[in-house]
């Protein structure tokens, strides 16, 4: 009930305040989408997504976790400094992590619903599209000052808030509720793809959402799975920064599938595995030390 609150509190806050300040007026809002060519559409846009994902997950998650704890800091697990070595595993890991995901991209991609579900196929192909659309308009930028604003928008909030509520409680209460960690990862894992609403590219997410449910489990420190996040997200936006200004090809997104280096997926899926064993195992050491 927080959450779906918040959500639509900041999500009409941010349309009634972002109106004012670029100054649409009410027929305005009805033509945004069809005009993402409109340097003002693209500015607000960009602010309803800011404000109403600030509202929804960091917002919320931070009144939870006070309601569930006297200590939200220390209950979110935010208390922890991030150790330097396997900061640099967590970096190494979503970088190497690259081919699997484009590889479980080309799986999901392949998949086609019965035909009786044709409508419905159409339909997530439509918002796959529209999506798409949005965000290549968000990261069509040629200055510095658009790449740290998309940088802002599409890495440091989302991994910041998405974490705070997945993780830091979504995760914990599927493990409470199930009593099994594997399970409480598994569920949120699919609760983050399904979130997102981009049902074409569910089975990345899906990898992507365990994985960074395992790293908080094994760490107990919420920083890693922002830092995984916001490295993930980060990656992504740099890269179409320099592809719209034709600096990059697309290679990057086709590495790990049948278009481009195939056997990249299995190296990258086995390196996930290793640098996952390696933070469990630096991790567990460390805080067995200091008990």
């Amino acid at each position: 009930m927080i959450f779906v609150g918040s959500w639509l509190f900041f999500q009409i806050l941010s349309m009634l305040t972002g109106g004012l300040i670029f100054g649409l007026k009410m027929d305005d809002f009805r033509y945004i989408l069809t005009n993402l060519d409109d340097p003002v559409n693209i500015n607000y846009l960009k602010y309803v997504q800011t404000l109403s994902s600030i509202g929804m997950f960091i917002i919320s998650s931070l009144i939870i976790a006070r309601l569930l704890s006297e200590k939200p800091f220390e209950f979110l697990a935010l208390d922890k400094t991030p150790e330097i070595l396997i900061l640099i595993l967590v970096i190494t890991l979503m970088t190497v992590s690259i081919p699997m995901n484009n590889y479980f991209g080309y799986i999901n991609a392949q998949l086609q619903l019965p035909e009786f579900f044709n409508k419905l196929q159409v339909y997530f192909e439509n918002k796959e599209a529209e999506g798409t659309r949005i965000m290549n308009s968000f990261l069509n930028s040629s200055s510095f000052s658009g790449l740290l604003l998309n940088l802002f928008i599409i890495a440091v909030v989302p991994a910041i808030g998405e974490e705070l509520f997945f993780r830091g409680i979504l995760q914990n209460m599927m493990i409470r509720w199930t009593k099994n960690s594997h399970w409480g990862i598994l569920i949120t894992g699919f609760a983050f793809a399904l979130l997102h609403f981009q049902f074409l590219s569910l089975l990345p997410r899906i990898a992507q959402g365990i994985l960074l449910g395992y790293l908080f489990l094994w760490t107990k420190s919420l920083w890693y799975p922002i830092i995984a996040h916001f490295i993930n997200n980060a990656l992504a936006v740099v890269f179409y920064h320099y592809y719209f200004m034709e600096k990059v090809n697309d290679g990057m997104e086709t590495i790990g599938t049948p278009d481009g280096y195939a056997f990249a997926a299995i190296l990258s899926l086995a390196g996930v595995v290793l640098l996952l064993y390696l933070i469990a195992r630096i991790s567990g050491e460390k805080q067995a030390l200091s008990r």
